[in-house]
């Protein structure tokens, strides 16, 4: 079974969202009934899109896991998350800890930095100036 696919513009897929949620909002407003709604059709579940806090889910990309986690990790996640949803929330978690982080600064690095801004900063005299000071100092020792 194919299906077709066409390409839409970013505006035309806006204008649709825009006349969908005219229609629902219009619908809420004269229909109390929630049996009154209209029947979910395939078309319809085809064009459906996953969102939570309005980002979209591709849930192509994602990976149903049990695990065991601590009750107190699992209470804090469901505080701090309020309705959006404590494992969203976990996810966002994992992700920034798996986020590259930049290596630590070792000694040599600070000292070739330090170095090249001491050089940029002194002026030429000054430069000469550091350096007559220095052989005074090897010469009188």
């Amino acid at each position: 079974m194919s299906k077709d696919f066409t390409l839409r513009t970013p505006a035309e897929i806006h204008a649709d969202i825009d006349r969908l949620e005219a229609e629902y909002t219009d619908w809420v407003r004269h229909n109390d009934d929630p049996d009154e709604a209209p029947e979910l059709t395939e078309e319809m579940l085809a064009k459906a899109v996953l969102r939570v806090d309005g980002e979209v889910i591709d849930l192509a990309q994602r990976q149903r896991v049990t695990l065991y986690v601590d009750r107190e990790i699992v209470a804090a996640f469901k505080e701090r998350a309020g309705e959006r949803g404590y494992r969203t929330l976990m996810n966002h978690a994992l992700r920034h800890f798996l986020a590259p982080v930049a290596p630590p600064l070792d000694e040599e690095t600070v000292r070739r930095v330090i170095r090249d801004e001491w050089r940029r900063l002194l002026s030429t005299s000054e430069q000469a100036a550091v350096s007559a000071d220095r052989e005074a100092v090897v010469d009188g020792c």
